[in-house]
């Protein structure tokens, strides 16, 4: 289990990238309410996982890689780092906030500090609880990868 401070029984400081694609691009096969665009309805769901993450793990270690001028702000407002996409797709969006993570944590390394563990998770979990992340985190920490599939066990790419 976590203690508040987001760090791992096994002794690691976790450092989460979230990828947040623009809400005009995210969520196209998304049908919003009446009165909701779907734009809007996207960038709820992204700031709903946002701020999900930040109550599980101190702010500080999360990083969120955008294009969104709306989830960049309310990732600076929570205390997260807010770092451009690159613009090539998932991939080179998680290598950018893995690699902007991996130079915070070389500007905080010292002895007695535990290592870090490097978590990904995408921005369109609305329904994420805080202790289902940290218990999720925790239950990683055990090995050394991880691939974590959703609830009906299968391993999603969107």
């Amino acid at each position: 289990m976590r203690d508040r401070t987001g760090r791992a029984a096994a002794g690691l400081d976790w450092r989460l990238v979230l990828p947040v694609q623009r809400a005009d691009r995210a969520k196209t096969r998304l049908v919003a309410p009446d009165g909701v665009s779907r734009p809007e309805l996207a960038r709820a769901i992204a700031l709903d996982t946002l701020d999900a993450v930040c109550r599980a793990l101190p702010p500080g270690r999360v990083t969120v890689v955008t294009a969104d001028d709306g989830a960049a702000d309310r990732a600076r407002e929570v205390g997260a780092r807010a770092v451009p996409d690159p613009g090539r797709g998932l991939d080179e969006a998680i290598r950018r906030g893995l690699d902007d993570a991996a130079l915070q944590v070389g500007g905080e390394s010292g002895a007695g500090r535990p290592a870090p563990g490097w978590a990904v998770l995408l921005g369109d979990l609305p329904a994420l609880r805080p202790e289902d992340l940290r218990e999720a985190l925790a239950r990683c920490a055990a090995v050394d990868r991880a691939v974590v599939p959703d609830a009906r066990a299968r391993v999603r790419s969107c």
